[in-house]
């Protein structure tokens, strides 16, 4: 026996969501109705606030509508003292569970970087222990004569000659998959990405 399974009791179950079916926005005059994107966080507020999400232009990926949209749409409606005073308390209640942080134009850049690659290329790790002895003589050779033109020689540039040596060899290794033409790319170049601490 591999394992068990249990069947729940007819008391149990999972209330059914609105994921999955479409709802048919209120149509505006002038506006195309249109269903909006929206994170579930987002969808929640804007049914406690009673906001329709279709009307609020969003800022996130893909145009997805935000908290942070809510809450700059709500901030822009003129609304009676009651309603605004319960829009507060809810922004607030939402606010305490969430944290926002603006990205820099490196970071923007970075993370649309990684995503694209998370996407497109193969991931693995590989730990193995090599023997270096030679390598560490042959750096002591040539550190005092790099020094004296102000260059610090580290190990790091004879790893990615190896390394890039190494994917010449198993060029699998360096290769991407390219499902729309159905084919593999075997790439001849070597793109080596190095993690830095600015």
């Amino acid at each position: 026996m591999v394992g068990t399974l249990e069947v729940a009791s007819n008391a149990a179950f999972l209330p059914s969501g609105d994921e999955g079916f479409e709802n048919k926005p209120s149509v505006v005059e002038g506006k195309p109705a249109r269903k909006a994107l929206a994170t579930p966080v987002a969808r929640a507020m804007a049914k406690e606030l009673g906001v329709d999400i279709n009307q609020i232009r969003g800022t996130g990926p893909s145009g997805r509508v935000t908290t942070q949209d809510i809450e700059n749409y709500i901030k822009k409606q003129t609304t009676t003292p009651s309603a605004a005073q319960s829009v507060t308390q809810v922004v607030e209640t939402l606010g305490a569970q969430v944290e926002y942080e603006n990205l820099t134009q490196i970071r923007k850049t970075i993370a649309r970087n990684m995503t694209q690659s998370k996407h497109n290329a193969a991931h693995m790790s590989v730990f193995d222990e090599v023997e270096v002895s030679e390598l560490v003589r042959i750096r002591s050779k040539y550190k005092s004569a790099f020094a004296e033109k102000g260059v610090k020689l580290s190990y790091l540039p004879f790893i990615l000659r190896a390394l890039a040596m190494s994917l010449k060899y198993h060029k699998v290794l360096n290769s991407q998959l390219d499902l729309d033409n159905n084919r593999i790319i075997y790439k001849k170049y070597y793109n080596i990405g190095i993690a830095v601490d600015t």
